[in-house]
């Protein structure tokens, strides 16, 4: 599977569950992903980690919501509801 089909199902999983800003997810329910994909997406700024002491966490950025839904759209045409 190629990276960035990989950093766009994990945008819009994270965006189909509303995901944004201070509502996050458990880095390890998406252990799944690719972790080049997320630290790709990481230094594009289309995620954040809020600080949580027991786990990591991530959300996406909700400066660049727009952006992110943008990706998605682009890189799997075929998806819909986003």
């Amino acid at each position: 599977m190629s990276i960035e089909i990989d950093k766009a199902k994990l945008l819009y999983n994270l965006l189909r569950r509303k995901k944004i800003g201070g509502n996050y997810d458990r880095l390890e329910h998406l252990k799944r992903f690719d972790k080049k994909a997320i630290n790709d997406l990481f230094k594009q700024g289309l995620l954040i980690s809020p600080a949580k002491k027991k786990f990591i966490t991530i959300s996406v950025n909700p400066r660049k919501v727009e952006e992110a839904k943008e990706f998605v759209r682009n890189t799997l045409p075929e998806l819909k509801g986003i």
